[in-house]
């Protein structure tokens, strides 16, 4: 699956996710690459075969088929969605698909984040507190990405990035007051960096940390195993991948001769549902300080 465990490998009786359809298909494609044209075989049902076998007693064959009769129709319209992307190319003649170059390197690195965007974003919006204007700019990344332009995507990928660390800046701020301390000028800043430096050196702040534990622990309501665990994460998420999201928009946003790195680009989308969780629990964590 794209970000959580196939269950093609347990076949129960369900009516088989977009997620799954999606993998099932890829697979198949990415299984003929011997035959670059692409056809699905004359009953979809031959895809599920090896699980269904292995998996399935008679009764649940039957109640499995009744769950997914529209299962042809959905491997139809995903071989459609392929070619729009420019993974599949239509062709005349009995094989109505081939695979285009392009769509040959996507499969063979990637068939989740490229290929599967949708599984992805949703994967995403599925952490508590992620924003609608973060998942705007991520889409346009991923989409960006997809189409090879490159330079576009890591200046949406920073945005992203960038829109989270501001909504903390904002957090930060009423607590700070709540608990008689300064708030650093840094995070009204427009200059991102300044943003960053000042939550990096407040939350860093092993009293502070010691007060909003002491204020939460005050009205009952400790700090959860999952924020302590973000404010262990706090280096990497911001020091390290926060820093690097602003600097692979800024190269990108700026002339220069030279594209962004692709493999490194996927790899910091692939890093931003991390980056995103981290970021997030911080801010309901200081929303909740009184």
């Amino acid at each position: 699956m794209t970000h959580q465990q196939s269950r093609s490998h347990d076949m129960s009786p369900h009516h088989l996710s977009d997620e799954e359809v999606t993998e099932l298909v890829q697979q198949y494609i990415k299984n003929q690459q011997r035959e670059r044209a692409i056809q699905l075989p004359s009953n979809p049902w031959d895809m599920l075969a090896p699980f269904m076998r292995i998996h399935l007693r008679s009764k649940e064959h039957q109640e499995f088929h009744k769950l997914n009769q529209d299962l042809p129709e959905r491997c139809e319209e995903l071989l459609h969605m392929l070619s729009v992307q420019g993974i599949l190319m239509p062709q005349p003649g009995t094989q109505p698909y081939v695979r285009t170059r392009r769509g040959d390197e996507l499969l063979a690195t990637d068939v989740r984040i490229l290929t599967d965007p949708s599984g992805y974003l949703r994967a995403v919006q599925a952490i508590h507190g992620v924003d609608e204007l973060t998942l705007e700019y991520l889409a346009e990344a991923v989409e960006s990405h997809r189409m090879f332009l490159d330079r576009s995507a890591a200046v949406m990928l920073g945005g992203a990035a960038e829109n989270l660390l501001l909504r903390l800046g904002q957090a930060l701020a009423e607590p700070l007051e709540n608990l008689k301390r300064q708030v650093p000028g840094g995070l009204a800043d427009w200059r991102i960096s300044r943003v960053r430096t000042a939550i990096e050196q407040t939350l860093n702040d092993a009293n502070l940390r010691e007060a909003v534990k002491a204020k939460l622990s005050g009205i009952s309501q400790p700090m959860t195993a999952d924020e302590e665990e973000a404010l262990r994460q706090l280096e990497s998420a911001l020091t390290v991948l926060s820093r690097l999201y602003a600097d692979t928009r800024n190269d990108a946003g700026h002339p220069k001769p030279i594209s962004p790195d692709r493999k490194l680009l996927y790899a910091y989308l692939q890093a931003f549902p991390g980056y995103a969780r981290v970021v997030s629990t911080l801010i309901r964590l200081l929303q909740r300080v009184p």
